[in-house]
Order: C-alpha cells, then sequence, then structure tokens
C-alpha cells in the first residue's frame, strides 16, 4: 500500500548472494561487500546532495554521450530509496475511501521533479535491463519499493512499460536470484502494482517457496503482503508455509512489518487464523510505543475483518488502543475514522479520556474526511451508543 515501508530492516546486504558486486560497489570503483542496513534517516543536507546527484544523473542519462549503464541506474535508485524514501508504510488504498487527500499524514521528500529524474533513468536502461544481475534487480526493485509513490485504487502502475520489462527479465531470472533478492522483486511487484501472470506467478513460486525460511523476517512479512496485493494469489501451499515461517520469527518483527504481515495475511485468508491472528496483534501491542497509527489502524481493521471468525479479544483490543493513544496527536484523518469504526464494530468502548483525546484531535482532521469517512465516523458513535445494556453503564457516551 502501501506502502510506504519506513522501518522495515528490508534493506539487508543485497550484494551478498549471486551476480557478484553489488550496483553499489561498482559505481564506487571497489569490489568489497558493502554492509548495508536499514533505511537512511538523513539529515536536509544530505537528502539535499542525493536529489542533486539523481537529477544529474538524469539529465546525463538523457545526453547521447551520457554513458549511463544499468550499473549507475541501480546505485541511484537505491539511495533514491534509502534516503528520499515517501510516507512511512500506510495502507494507501484504504486512505482513499475515507480521506480526502492520498497522504494525509508523514508526507515525505519526494516531488514530481525526483519521480521525472528516476523515471529518465528507468527508461535510459530499459533495452539493456536483460544484462542485470540478480543482483541488480533485486537492488532496483528494492529501490523503487521505497520511493513508491501513493497510488489511487484503480490507477495504472507507475513507469509503465518498463516495469513489465523490468518484471520479464527479473522473471528469466528467478532461479539464479537469492532469497532476499526474490523478496524484493516480489514486494516491488506488490507496491508498484504490477498484476503477474500465470507464468510470472507459478515461476516465482516455484523459485521462492524453498527460500522462504532463507527471507530475513522483515522482507517476507513484505512479502506476504505484497503477494496480497495480487489478483491471483499464490497457492495455498505457499501461503501456508509463508505463514508458518514467518511467524516462528515474529518476535524479531518491527511495527511495520508487524502491520504488513497482518495484512497480508488477513488479505490472504491464510489458514488457522486463530493461531496468527492474536500472535500478530500481541506484537504490535508490545511494539506499541515505536508504532506509528497507520500500522495500529492496520491491525484494527484486520482484527475487524476476522471477528466473525476469531472473536477479538478483549485484552488485545485494550493494547492497541492504549498504543494509539500515545500516537493520536501524530494521526490523520484516516487513521482516527478508521480506528474508531474498527472498535466500534467490534464492541469494545474505549474510555472517555481516550474518546475525549479522540474527538479532540479528530476535530483538527474532519477536513481531510471525504463522504465515507463522515459516515464512518457518524456510524462509530452510532454503534458505541447501541452498546448492549450489561455494559451500557461503562459507556462514556451514554
Amino acid at each position: 500500500q502501501a506502502s510506504d515501508v519506513g522501518d522495515t530492516g528490508n534493506a539487508d546486504n543485497l550484494g551478498a548472494g549471486q551476480g557478484g558486486a553489488s550496483a553499489t560497489e561498482q559505481a564506487a570503483g571497489r569490489g568489497a561487500r558493502v554492509r548495508t542496513g536499514r533505511p537512511v534517516e538523513a539529515g536536509p543536507e544530505a537528502t539535499a546532495l542525493v536529489r542533486t546527484l539523481v537529477r544529474r544523473l538524469a539529465v546525463l542519462a538523457s545526453s547521447s554521450s551520457g554513458g549511463v549503464s544499468v550499473a549507475h541506474v541501480t546505485a541511484a535508485v537505491l539511495c533514491a530509496g534509502r534516503v528520499l524514501a515517501p510516507a512511512r508504510w500506510a495502507p494507501d488504498a484504504a486512505q482513499h475511501k475515507v480521506s480526502g487527500n492520498s497522504s494525509s499524514n508523514h508526507s515525505g521528500p519526494m516531488d514530481s521533479e525526483d519521480y521525472a529524474a528516476i523515471s529518465k533513468l528507468l527508461a535510459a536502461v530499459q533495452s539493456s535491463l536483460f544484462v542485470a544481475t540478480p543482483v541488480q534487480l533485486g537492488q532496483l526493485a528494492q529501490g523503487l519499493a521505497y520511493i513508491a509513490p501513493p497510488r489511487t485504487p484503480g490507477a495504472a502502475p507507475p513507469y509503465g512499460p518498463w516495469l513489465a520489462d523490468f518484471m520479464r527479465v527479473a522473471q528469466s531470472k528467478f532461479l539464479l536470484m537469492d532469497a532476499l533478492q526474490l523478496s524484493s522483486v516480489g514486494w516491488a511487484a506488490g507496491k508498484l502494482g504490477y498484476q503477474p501472470g500465470t507464468l510470472w506467478l507459478s515461476g516465482f513460486e516455484t523459485a521462492s517457496l524453498p527460500l522462504l525460511k532463507s527471507m530475513p523476517s522483515s522482507a517476507l512479512a513484505h512479502l506476504v503482503w505484497a503477494a496480497a496485493q495480487w489478483d491471483a494469489p499464490p497457492s495455498e501451499a505457499w501461503v501456508s508455509e509463508a505463514s508458518r515461517v514467518a511467524l516462528a520469527s515474529l518476535h524479531k518483527l518491527q511495527p511495520a512489518a508487524v502491520a504488513c504481515l497482518m495484512g497480508g495475511l488477513t488479505a490472504l485468508r491464510a489458514p488457522q487464523p486463530e493461531k496468527w491472528s492474536a500472535a500478530i496483534a500481541g506484537r504490535m501491542v508490545e511494539q506499541g510505543g515505536r508504532a506509528r497509527p497507520a500500522q495500529i489502524t492496520e491491525v484494527l481493521a484486520c482484527l475487524l475483518r476476522m471477528s466473525s471468525i476469531v472473536p477479538p479479544d478483549e485484552a488485545l483490543l485494550q493494547g492497541l488502543t492504549a498504543a494509539m493513544s500515545a500516537h493520536m496527536q501524530q494521526a490523520g484523518a484516516y487513521e482516527l475514522a478508521s480506528t474508531l469504526w474498527s472498535l466500534a464494530c467490534m464492541s469494545f468502548c474505549p474510555p472517555s479520556r481516550w474518546l475525549s483525546d479522540w474527538a479532540a484531535c479528530m476535530q483538527r482532521e474532519v477536513r481531510g474526511l471525504n463522504p465515507a469517512g463522515v459516515s464512518m465516523v457518524l456510524g462509530a458513535y452510532a454503534r458505541l451508543r447501541q452498546r448492549p445494556p450489561r455494559q451500557r453503564a461503562q459507556n462514556p457516551l451514554g
């Protein structure tokens, strides 16, 4: 969605696999292994410099004597993804249903000129993508996933024909990719709105299924989320194995990856939801102090979707409500509206103080709601006032 990923931990060393030195290493003119980590929290000077360099490379790419190669573009896209990545992870498609703007919160530094520069760079190497190594393909995918622009439902994927060519080249090299490279390609497909065909999906499953257990925990969580964005989901065997492996390393996941895993498994209708839904929600409660409002909102929305199958646990709802309380001031219109709606539909009434804080924050964000969002808020209030008689005594709404 959506996503804006933020602190994913998915930026491990993509150069440590098959295919030789990474594009970053090649651009630096050395073969030593480059240690990479999470996206850089760059200061304004570094951000401005990266933006200038990316745009400069785009100018060179437009010149007949520019000499820009796949390795150069890979380095630029990967660095842009680490430094210029836009908003943090948020369920964009759901947000558009209730919010009047596409990024109600945590907007990033990417602008139209940055995206235009990236598009020029990609176009410059479109005809030579076939020479890209698995390492470069994985790095390109990862960088593009980080800087994926907000998408509205039904909108065409960004980068158009280039993306289709990229995915065809990646498909031809699935069996040469390692676990992290495969997860990055799959994640980019989900983030950029690419809908794989039968042959692509079959090849991806064949290559990735035996490597799921080797993927970094956060990379697997984001891959599960990405797979849920495809019109044709992976096989039940793939989903079951991905669920099993992801839950085994749930204790390692940060909030963004927790939200991705919860959203992905819910959308994919992973088997035995009674085992994984409470566990994932519990992990979000544990990480509540580090979570962003959109991540807590996603977990609550998933619990609501599954409430007819798995009755929500009141202790978990209390924990998630408390987690949201700590970040209420940073929540946007979508997060506020969706949170109250989910709680109300699960017949959970937050404490009076929580509701007062929520109302004050909603008052500031109300201009960001579209008609569906306004109806959601009003409907939530109506539901909270219709609690069963045995619970009405504790209901601060009357």
